[in-house]
């Protein structure tokens, strides 16, 4: 039986005064920067309102600091980039507050606790994870069109998993940097 600490909120928030550059997503630059073939970078950031590690102090900051470096790394290899904003509080409501205290994201999931589509996917229906939050993870991934109405993405190919805030806030403090 798989045991999950989950924790988790979600909002669009306004570029934090005083502190690096603010991650723009990707739909300010138009629907082709969105939705187009080729290969992509997307970092997920789990955790929820009533989680006190999601919510330690400067753990906003370095989710914001993590998209931003994540993001330049992308551009970097040539590739597309997304972040993913997951709240695993049950309600939804609850859930867009918290994520709105990190920052903006391409795609918001909430509700549902860790039953959510996001969190089942990429957290609880990957028991290698070890579960609990919060989580960053990163993963890259091809999106084809093979005809005009069919979209076809690759299996995700993890390329970062962090859990705990420890953890996330020591690799955003370094640099968010990933490996080649």
């Amino acid at each position: 039986m798989l045991s999950r600490v989950a924790c988790a909120l979600v909002l669009p928030v306004a570029a934090l005064s005083g502190q690096a550059p603010a991650y723009t997503p990707a739909y300010e630059q138009g629907f082709p920067a969105v939705v187009s073939p080729g290969r992509e970078l997307v970092l997920v950031f789990v955790g929820a309102s009533g989680c006190k590690p999601s919510n330690a102090p400067g753990m906003s900051q370095a989710v914001e600091q993590a998209k931003v470096a994540v993001a330049a790394q992308a551009r970097a290899r040539g590739l597309r980039f997304a972040a993913i904003g997951v709240a695993e509080d049950i309600r939804p409501d609850s859930g867009l507050a918290f994520l709105g205290r990190n920052g903006r994201f391409d795609e918001l999931v909430v509700g549902r606790a860790y039953l959510n589509a996001a969190s089942s996917v990429h957290t609880a229906g990957r028991p290698q994870n070890g579960g609990g939050t919060p989580q960053v993870l990163v993963f890259e991934r091809d999106v084809t069109f093979p005809t005009a109405s069919t979209i076809r993405l690759s299996a995700p190919v993890y390329r970062l998993e962090l859990v705990g805030s420890e953890a996330i806030l020591d690799w955003a403090k370094a640099g968010a940097l990933l490996q080649p």
